[in-house]
């Protein structure tokens, strides 16, 4: 059973028990209860009296036990008063939950509920003000209201809509047609109404008292119209579409024709625009304002169109109507409108001269639908070479049929970009372009330098070129200290790429001299040579031996030098000063 069918038989059966209980007083207890049926504000107290008539019973006000709603909720006795013939019952701080039957009986008529006598207490609040209270009109004539009842007053309570021209002193009017848009609504057509600012009043009432809210309300500048019909695309070329649209319903299109003002929302898969209709800027007239063309779209592109529209009289932003159903067309066609995307390349070793020429493969993305606007006949490829000034030349232009293609026999120390475009039968897209970058990186190290003594203040130093040069060298850099790098300050020279030795003059005798070489190409330098040390002229063994330990000292602690061989130190030079 759903509850409301259970509350219902419970409320039946209290009135029932009440009713009862005042018919059979005289086959009852001997009484009256005072207040009869009270309505109290929730959180005041209450008295309830049983006047006991003495000289019709043999028993006394001490006999008397209160009931709550049936014989089965018991009131403690020490929760009343007895005082001569009368038995108290208060209550205090009543709340909603207090409301219900009271009953007085004698406790020896036990379950004959026939004989108590009885009072319905209900507990509730004043109503407050309706909460809500907004009206809307569609079409600047009629109009219609809604609310909310507010606080729960836990009483019944009736609501009264009225209404009267703001301005003036005209006589209220009541609703003349309470509930035409479900619970708590008011509709006012417009043969109720003068379609100027209403004064709109919704007062709450209940027994414990009134409230009201007020509002005004025009609805000639508050319309807020439905949205228009009919609406239609026309396709004009690849850049423009026209649309046309009806009034919206409920409009009255003879009086309010040119009461509305329009907006159009365009959308495409990649976003959209609004445009205001009459747009003047356009040159578009008030004359007929549900015609408009869209111009600058893009073509063989789906486009979706919907309408909405606002009386004149409305400039918020919340005042259009909803939009329309969307309707959708596609332009014209025409070139490509958009570039490949995702090319990738992959770079091998060219068959013919592996050391200094590569073949490329390129591939990418096939061109989305919505931008091919056309059949795809190809995809033109250019290749440009970059110059030394800046500029570029294109040095070979081929035309690939799907979305790869083979580029072989190109220079890897040179900078090309390849340019790529779709082609249809309207011409060539945008282009997209694929860097290929110069492969000259940092040369590696020259190799096995050696230092040999011509006289005991000048040395040759040899070396060989870089295993992996990694571009064109153009020159060595050779540096030599007197003693160990770092301990003192350094000599160096720039030594043209051809050579592979330098003689250095001008050395100290019968000292320790460190040498070292690095390699420079278009990229920079590489990292130090191996670093051999050298003894210039004589000296004792002793001598030779105690350099030779604050060498090897400062090599060890020196690790961060750059170059694979930077902390090498030859064995045989050292085995010469032992």
């Amino acid at each position: 059973m759903s509850l409301w069918p259970r509350t219902l038989v419970v409320a039946q059966s209290l009135v029932l028990t009440i009713i009862l209980s005042r018919i059979n007083a005289v086959l009852g207890i001997p009484a009256s209860i005072k207040p009869m049926d009270p309505i109290v504000v929730a959180g005041s107290n209450i008295t309830f009296r049983c006047v006991l008539n003495t000289s019709a019973t043999t028993q006394t006000v001490t006999d008397i036990v209160w009931y709550y709603k049936s014989y089965s909720h018991l009131i403690p006795r020490e929760r009343y008063e007895v005082e001569d013939n009368i038995s108290r019952l208060t209550l205090r701080n009543v709340t909603f939950a207090d409301s219900g039957s009271y009953f007085c009986a004698f406790e020896s008529d036990g379950r004959r509920i026939m004989r108590y006598q009885g009072s319905m207490l209900r507990v509730g609040m004043p109503p407050s003000p309706p909460t809500g209270l907004r009206c809307h009109s569609s079409n600047m004539q009629d109009f219609w209201c809604e609310w909310a009842e507010g606080t729960r007053t836990n009483l019944r309570t009736h609501f009264k809509f009225s209404y009267r021209q703001r301005y003036g002193s005209g006589d209220w009017k009541d609703c003349p047609k309470f509930g035409g848009r479900g619970r708590n609504t008011c509709v006012v057509s417009r043969n109720h109404n003068n379609g100027y600012s209403q004064l709109i009043r919704i007062t709450s009432t209940n027994h414990l008292g009134s409230a009201s809210s007020e509002i005004h309300f025009n609805p000639g500048t508050a319309a807020i119209p439905n949205p228009p019909t009919d609406v239609e695309i026309e396709t004009l070329g690849s850049e423009e579409l026209r649309v046309t649209w009806g009034f919206p319903s409920e409009w009255d299109d003879q009086i309010f024709a040119y009461f509305l003002e329009y907006r159009l929302e365009v959308i495409t898969d990649h976003g959209g625009f609004t445009r205001m209709i009459p747009d003047v800027n356009h040159g578009e007239p008030y004359v007929k304002p549900r015609l408009y063309t869209i111009s600058n779209l893009l073509p063989h592109t789906p486009y979706t169109v919907r309408v909405s529209c606002r009386s004149l009289g409305s400039y918020s932003a919340d005042s259009w109507s909803a939009w329309s159903e969307p309707v959708r067309r596609r332009t014209a066609e025409a070139a490509p409108n958009a570039a490949v995307s995702e090319i990738q390349g992959q770079e091998y070793d060219s068959i013919n001269d592996p050391a200094y020429q590569r073949d490329v493969f390129l591939q990418w993305k096939e061109l989305p639908h919505e931008n091919r606007r056309g059949k795809i006949l190809g995809y033109d490829v250019d290749l440009r070479q970059m110059l030394a000034n800046g500029s570029s030349s294109v040095v070979r232009t081929v035309r690939a049929n799907g979305t790869m293609i083979l580029l072989e026999n190109l220079e890897k120390f040179q900078e090309y970009y390849v340019d790529l475009a779709v082609c249809n039968s309207a011409g060539r897209g945008p282009i997209a372009s694929y860097f290929l970058a110069d492969k000259t990186s940092e040369p590696g190290p020259p190799e096995n330098v050696r230092v040999q003594n011509i006289s005991e203040t000048s040395a040759l130093v040899t070396w060989q070129r870089p295993t992996r040069p990694n571009g064109y060298i153009g020159g060595y850099h050779v540096q030599w200290n007197k003693g160990t790098v770092g301990e003192t300050s350094s000599n160096s020279v720039e030594v043209n790429g051809t050579q592979t030795s330098y003689t250095i003059n001008g050395l100290e005798p019968n000292r320790l001299y460190q040498f070292r070489v690095k390699a420079k190409n278009s990229r920079g330098y590489s990292g130090w040579s191996n670093a051999p040390i050298q003894h210039m002229g004589g000296g004792s063994r002793m001598e030779l031996l105690r350099t030779l330990i604050s060498v090897l000292h400062n090599l060890l602690m020196d690790m961060g030098e750059d170059g694979a061989s930077g902390n090498e130190i030859k064995l045989d030079a050292i085995s010469s000063f032992l």
